[in-house]
C-alpha cells in the first residue's frame, strides 16, 4: 500500500478513503447516472460507506419497472466492499422509505448481515467531530405535510432534466454535465434558494440539540459544505445533476468530489485547522 502525495492512499488500484458518503443514487430513476456512480465506487475502498438515503428511487419503480444491468453491478461492488471489510450503513430517505419499515427492511438484512439501517446515526470522524448523518426528508415542509405536492413536483422537475440533457446533447462538451442548465435554473430560482436555506437551518438545530459539530445529509441535490458560528453542514448531493459524493480522509479532512472534476469542489479541514477551504 502507498501513501499519494493527497493524503489518500493507493492499493490494488483503488483509493483508500476512511469514510464515503453518498445519497441520492437514484437507482430506477431514468435520469439516475448509475456508470458514472459505479465508476466512482470503483476508484474508492472506503473502511466506513454511508449510503444516505433515496438509493432506490421506490416512487418510479411503483411507477414503471425500470431497473438496467448496471444497478446489479453496483449492488455486485457494494457486497464486495463489505466482503473487504467496509462497514456499511443505509439511511433511508423518502424514494426509499419503504426500507423504514422492519419488514421490508429484513428483505436487505437478511442477504447482508452486517449492514446497518437507521434513519440516523452520529459517526465520529478520525479528528474527534461528531456529526448526525440523516438523509433530510424529515426536515422538508412538503415531505411531512405535502407529499402529493412534491410528487406533483417532481412531475414538473424530469421534463427539466430532459430538456437540460437534450440541449447538451446537441451543445454541450461530451465529458460535462447533462444537467447543468437544470442545476443553474435551480440556483437562481429565488423561492428555492429560500426553501433550502430553511432546511439547513432546521438540520442545524437539530445537529446542535443532540449535542453534535455538525450534519451530514442529501435529499436537495445540492452538493454544499457551509458552517455557522457552530455547527457544519455537509450536503453530500446526488448522482443524477451532481454525480458528487463526500469522502473523509484519514486525518478527517472532508471533502466534496465530483465525478465531473478531479479536484474537490469544497474542503473542510481537520477540526485543528479552524477555517473553511473552497476550491
Amino acid at each position: 500500500m502507498a501513501e499519494q502525495s493527497d493524503g489518500f492512499f493507493e492499493h490494488d488500484g483503488e483509493r483508500r478513503v476512511r469514510t464515503l458518503f453518498i445519497s441520492d443514487t437514484h437507482l430506477g430513476c431514468h435520469y439516475s447516472r448509475p456508470d458514472a456512480l459505479y465508476h466512482f465506487l470503483g476508484q474508492h475502498r472506503p473502511d466506513q460507506l454511508f449510503l444516505v438515503g433515496d438509493v432506490v428511487d421506490g416512487w418510479k419503480l411503483s411507477r414503471r419497472w425500470h431497473w438496467q444491468p448496471i444497478y446489479n453491478r453496483i449492488l455486485d461492488r457494494l457486497r464486495e466492499m463489505m466482503g473487504c471489510g467496509t462497514q456499511i450503513t443505509y439511511l433511508p430517505g423518502n424514494h426509499d422509505a419503504l426500507f423504514r419499515n422492519p419488514l421490508h427492511r429484513r428483505l436487505l438484512t437478511d442477504h447482508c448481515k452486517d449492514l446497518v439501517i437507521s434513519d440516523e446515526v452520529v459517526f465520529k470522524a478520525a479528528d474527534g467531530r461528531r456529526f448526525l448523518v440523516t438523509h433530510g426528508d424529515r426536515f422538508d415542509w412538503f415531505e411531512t405535510n405535502a407529499v402529493w405536492l412534491s410528487k406533483l413536483l417532481m412531475r414538473t422537475y424530469d421534463p427539466l432534466l430532459g430538456i437540460s440533457r437534450w440541449r447538451h446533447r446537441f451543445g454541450g462538451s461530451p465529458s460535462g454535465n447533462p444537467y447543468a442548465i437544470c442545476n443553474r435554473l435551480k440556483r437562481q430560482t429565488k423561492s428555492i434558494a429560500k426553501f433550502v436555506s430553511a432546511f439547513q437551518q432546521q438540520l442545524i438545530t437539530h445537529a446542535e440539540r443532540v449535542g453534535c459539530d455538525g450534519i451530514i445529509c442529501g435529499h436537495l441535490h445540492s452538493p454544499t459544505i457551509a458552517q455557522s458560528d457552530s455547527v457544519i453542514y455537509c450536503n453530500t448531493g446526488d448522482w443524477v445533476e451532481n454525480c458528487t459524493g463526500l469522502i473523509e480522509r484519514f486525518d478527517g479532512t472532508l471533502e466534496l468530489h465530483s465525478h465531473y472534476q478531479d479536484l474537490p469542489l469544497q474542503t473542510l479541514p481537520p477540526r485543528k485547522q479552524c477555517h473553511l477551504s473552497i476550491a
